[in-house]
């Protein structure tokens, strides 16, 4: 809001972009029973976020959401003009993490315990129920014994970014059932600047969300060649195409999770295929001067050169 009043003081344009919407946020939080109307909004106020978003769009004169989807959604959610949306990916700087820095990846392995007959599987989020730990857990029990069975080789969950909750704790205890805690490595949360080495210590990424916008981590595994398993609610249906560069399965599915991962961690040469084919993707389209080339094409539309 604050921007549209400097625009309008200045009688310059203005342009809005959004990480995440009030609505959707409330409504996702109600669809997973997080609480009422009345205790989300006394957590989140989400009735003076919204206000405050309709404001803002209201007055913007071009609307940049992060994907196709989203900008359908504030048109639908907000009534804003479908005409004045351009969409606006994030994006990576894809040199930090490409090409792999193998005695980087080498001591990671050794200081996690790995050996070299284990294939990791690796998911980078705090621990929430949106960010789909509980999903991956549900579906490693079939993805371990497929791929010991199909190559003899073992699969590893790598959970980084974990802390002691009680979320992770009932985590922990559903590990502790499904008879895979040999399995699973939890691994603190890590600097910005330690992640590369954790996508390059891994064999595939599980991006399992309910619904994630548009995740950078997303594109920093696709630009460490990581072939990426996701949830098609959201950006990642608008990013991988199945079967190129990564598979999209439904949110709730743990068969067809389990089914792609099993596809990717269980043949070296798909899983090396689908990585190059994800880094690829990235060096054409997501890099940040290609995002910033796109932002500039809209400043032009609005403030034409000369």
């Amino acid at each position: 809001h604050s921007a549209y009043q400097m625009a309008k003081a200045w009688k310059i344009p203005y342009l809005c972009s959004t990480h995440s919407l009030g609505k959707r946020k409330r409504d996702n939080a109600l669809r997973m029973n997080e609480g009422t109307p009345e205790e989300l909004d006394a957590k989140y106020n989400f009735t003076v976020r919204i206000e405050h978003e309709q404001r803002a769009l209201d007055n913007a004169d071009r609307y940049c959401p992060l994907t196709i989807e989203e900008g359908e959604y504030m048109a639908e959610a907000y009534g804003i003009p479908k005409d004045k949306i351009r969409v606006t990916n994030n994006g990576v700087i894809e040199p930090d993490f490409w090409p792999e820095n193998e005695a980087e990846a080498a001591a990671l392995k050794k200081e996690i315990g790995l050996g070299p007959d284990d294939v990791p599987i690796l998911l980078i989020a705090r621990v929430d129920p949106r960010k789909g730990q509980a999903q991956l857990i549900e579906a490693a029990p079939e993805v371990i014994r497929r791929v010991k069975e199909r190559s003899g080789r073992n699969v590893k969950i790598l959970f980084v970014a974990w802390v002691d909750t009680p979320y992770a704790k009932k985590l922990e205890a559903r590990v502790e059932e499904l008879g895979i805690r040999d399995s699973v490595i939890y691994l603190p949360p890590v600097l910005n600047k330690e992640i590369p080495k954790y996508f390059w210590a891994s064999a595939a990424y599980s991006l399992s969300s309910t619904y994630d916008i548009f995740p950078i981590v997303m594109l920093e595994a696709m630009a460490s060649g990581l072939p990426i398993v996701a949830t098609k609610n959201g950006g990642p249906s608008e990013v991988l195409t199945p079967g190129e560069d990564g598979y999209l399965v439904e949110t709730t599915n743990k068969e067809e999770l389990a089914d792609a991962l099993v596809k990717v961690v269980g043949d070296e040469d798909e899983r090396k295929r689908l990585g190059a084919n994800a880094h690829q993707k990235v060096v054409e389209r997501y890099t940040w001067p290609k995002i910033a080339e796109r932002c500039m094409s809209i400043y032009r539309e609005l403030v034409p050169e000369g």
